[in-house]
């Protein structure tokens, strides 16, 4: 059972909202499970997280939103934002335009085409990266007179958010297949759009834009409507009490005159005009219904009456887990490190890293200096370290990882790094190297020419060693060893001021094919 406090918000939530008592309920069996949810979520990630609702119209989306940002920032101590996908739809002019431009269907909102996505980033950016004393605006839409609110009135959102929700009937949707666009589905398509340009476009923008928007979320959550003769249903009843809450307001106008403005901007729809809309719903809304029950992170059945079932938690696989040592970690090693956990969440990430000063004793001392570190104890799927780490004496140290997969990226190395005074021409920083270029299962160069001249670096080094010199030591480590450019993302990096174009990324070591084909550096262990 909730304590008090918590009891006594869910309690004034239901009375707000006019939400039958029993409503708290289904908030102990179905929301605070999910909070649970989102809490650990945001704990692993260590990071703001965006989670997504998805819910047919009329399944209780913008409910479950309030009642999981309320309680998570007045009782989780969590910080959350919350706005809807309809939020972002494009005004009325800006609908027009496009109507013109592409077809009249587009006039009317609701559909993957009718939003504007790249405010949507834009918004999940700032709340990502503000500061204590930053405020995001958060965009408003009034259906009642189909416009976007002036942004002097969009509520503010201070600091930074932990967890940011999405809410909205196509979060999370899937584009179909050119095939299935070729029959119409219903009679708005059949005499509306019958060549199709409308209902192509719309999956062209699922596609695209919409699903790098998608790709945002770290979690989704669906409310399941029962068929889709319930979501036409529920939008007719939402008609209906919008019709009831509009003449409400107007017998309580003080006088006519007083409300005759926004009585003229309201815009409620009968019945018949109800079919017609969901209509421009009905394709994205099925295939909803049909593919994301089994992908979704969470799945909550909405019955008839509205009721919700208990959440179905996906099992998640088990990620593998990395231990990523960095023993030197100035700004281009800690960058590189940054980006690549953010690049590759299918990883359990760790990280171990040491300040960026005393250059000689942190590369010579740096396994020392971890000695009793815990996390060195633990198992590990694959150890990932930088160029600056002494990884032969780190497994000396720690038997139990002689046989976790190491993977040492070599950054730069020390054999054609120019050389500081605090070096003091020492040849440690090169036996560090080098002894961990043969220690570990595989070595990464972010470039050819760092590759040679380590190999050009290492024969040097041979031939200036009395003797003892192992032969086929370069050919052990030049056939483990291979050349994978690094693209950084300039988003991880760049303050949202200074950022134009926030889908753009500056590649700062080449672009090989590699990068192209999306492959992920740690598979190659």
């Amino acid at each position: 059972m909730p304590d008090r406090e918590i009891t006594a918000t869910i309690d004034d939530l239901i009375e707000e909202e006019g939400l039958p008592s029993h409503y708290a309920a289904t908030v102990e069996q179905t929301i605070l499970p999910m909070i649970e949810h989102i809490v650990s979520l945001r704990r692993a990630k260590n990071r703001t997280v965006v989670v997504g609702i998805n819910g047919a119209q009329g399944t209780g989306k913008s409910t479950l939103a309030l009642f999981l940002r309320a309680l998570l920032c007045d009782h989780w101590r969590c910080p959350t934002a919350s706005f809807s996908l309809d939020d972002l739809y494009l005004t009325r002019a800006e609908r027009r335009a496009l109507a013109e431009q592409v077809h009249p269907l587009f006039v009317t909102r609701g559909v993957p085409g009718t939003h504007d996505v790249k405010l949507g980033r834009r918004v999940i950016d700032q709340l990502r990266t503000a500061g204590p004393g930053d405020q995001t605006r958060i965009p408003a839409f009034d259906k009642s007179c189909d416009d976007r609110v002036p942004l002097a009135e969009w509520p503010v959102f201070d600091g930074r958010a932990e967890v940011i929700l999405l809410e909205g009937w196509c979060v999370g949707a899937l584009p179909e297949g050119d095939e299935a666009l070729a029959e119409p589905l219903n009679t708005l398509e059949a005499e509306e759009d019958p060549s199709g340009t409308w209902r192509r476009y719309v999956n062209q923008c699922l596609k695209d834009t919409y699903h790098e928007f998608f790709g945002e979320l770290d979690s989704l959550i669906m409310l399941e409507a029962p068929s889709m003769s319930r979501v036409l249903e529920w939008r007719t009843l939402q008609e209906h009490k919008l019709a009831e809450k509009t003449d409400r307001a107007r017998n309580s106008a003080l006088n006519e005159k007083a409300f005759g403005g926004a009585a003229q901007a309201v815009r409620i729809m009968n019945d018949q005009a109800v079919i017609r809309f969901i209509m421009h719903y009905e394709r994205v809304t099925r295939s909803c219904l049909q593919h994301l029950p089994s992908r979704a992170d969470v799945l909550i059945e909405v019955a008839g009456d509205h009721s919700l079932s208990r959440p179905h938690f996906r099992a998640q696989p088990q990620k593998p887990r990395v231990l990523l040592l960095s023993a030197y970690d100035a700004g281009s090693h800690r960058n590189w490190r940054e980006q690549l956990v953010l690049s590759q969440p299918e990883f359990e990430w760790h990280v171990l890293s040491l300040s960026p000063r005393f250059f000689r004793w942190r590369i010579r001392g740096n396994a020392l200096t971890w000695l009793n570190e815990p996390l060195l104890k633990e198992h590990w799927d694959l150890l990932l370290v930088t160029s600056m780490v002494d990884l032969a004496s780190i497994r000396g140290f720690h038997p139990n990882l002689a046989h976790t997969p190491a993977l040492l990226y070599m950054h730069e190395n020390q054999f054609a790094y120019p050389a500081s005074d605090e070096q003091h021409n020492s040849v440690d920083p090169q036996m560090v190297n080098l002894y961990s270029a043969i220690a570990a299962e595989g070595v990464l160069f972010n470039s050819d020419w760092n590759r040679r001249s380590f190999f050009d670096g290492v024969e040097k080094l041979f031939q200036r060693l009395p003797d003892g010199i192992p032969e086929g030591a370069l050919e052990l480590i030049a056939a483990k060893s291979r050349v994978l450019p690094v693209p950084v993302d300039d988003r991880v990096f760049r303050q949202e001021a200074e950022r134009e174009n926030p889908e753009a990324a500056e590649r700062l070591w080449g672009n090989g094919p590699e990068f192209r084909s999306g492959l992920s550096p740690l598979r190659i262990v």
